[in-house]
């Protein structure tokens, strides 16, 4: 998959196609709360919002996880969960408001990334990403709730 592609250009037409009432396939988020969790996601790499990696993983354990994440594709699980064990409070005031927010988001990785080809912000699982890296990771997460709001199929969910 050409994940470059699938996060400008295919994600962008596939969250028009989300309603405020779609119900997931799994998962207990909204379709509010999907909006906003991966608009939260996207500012970890677009300069809006700085992060720690979650627990004292050594640079060793790092670089263990972004390996298998990033050797080959694997579907993320369906009930899988980093940061929340419990839905966030929305904070967006309605669903369109946070679809809006999404690709603001998008947009403004997009550019960050090509003012900074040397950044290298941290992911709370793998710790410091690249551009490249990051958008190959954000492409994969949005494909995954993609999925779970049954907007697209993927080999292997």
């Amino acid at each position: 998959m050409n994940w470059n592609h699938f996060l400008y250009v295919e994600f962008p037409t596939l969250l028009e196609n989300l309603k405020a009432d779609t119900k997931p396939q799994w998962g207990q988020m909204s379709a509010q709360h999907m909006a906003e969790h991966v608009a939260f996601a996207l500012s970890f790499s677009n300069g809006k919002r700085e992060m720690q990696v979650v627990g004292d993983a050594t640079p060793e354990k790092l670089a263990y996880r972004k390996h298998r994440f990033f050797e080959k594709f694997v579907p993320m699980p369906k009930g899988f969960q980093l940061l929340f064990t419990a839905l966030p409070r929305l904070h967006e005031a309605d669903f369109e408001t946070a679809q809006e927010q999404v690709l603001a988001q998008l947009e403004r990785l997009q550019d960050y990334l090509a003012e900074h080809p040397d950044i290298q912000p941290i992911h709370p699982y793998f710790g410091a990403l690249n551009g490249a890296e990051w958008e190959e990771f954000h492409a994969r997460h949005l494909l995954h709730h993609c999925v779970q709001f049954g907007l697209t199929t993927a080999q292997g969910y």
